[in-house]
C-alpha cells in the first residue's frame, strides 16, 4: 500500500518546498521512487526540483481550489500503477 507524505503551510516563505526535497531525497536514498506534485498556485518552487521529476498541477481556478481538478492527482496515481 503507498504512503502518503504532505507538505502544507498557507503562508509563504517558511521551507515547504525545501522540507518536500529532503523528504525525497530521503526516500529516494533508501530506493523508494517518491511521485513528487507540487500544487502550489503561486511559487511553485518544489517544481523546480529537476531530480525529483516534480510535477506542478494546477487545482485554482481564479482564487477557489476546483475539486474536480484533483482527478489529476489520482490520474498520476494510476499511471504509476498503483490503482487499487
Amino acid at each position: 500500500m503507498p504512503m502518503i507524505h504532505m507538505v502544507l503551510q498557507g503562508k509563504g516563505g517558511v521551507g515547504k518546498s525545501f522540507v518536500a526535497a529532503l523528504m525525497a531525497q530521503f526516500l529516494q536514498d533508501r530506493g523508494c521512487d517518491p511521485l513528487c506534485i507540487d500544487t502550489d498556485p503561486v511559487n511553485a518552487t518544489f517544481a523546480g526540483y529537476s531530480a525529483f521529476g516534480v510535477h506542478a498541477i494546477d487545482l485554482v481556478d481564479s482564487r477557489d481550489i476546483n475539486p474536480r481538478r484533483f482527478d489529476l492527482l489520482v490520474e498520476q496515481d494510476r499511471q504509476r500503477g498503483w490503482e487499487q
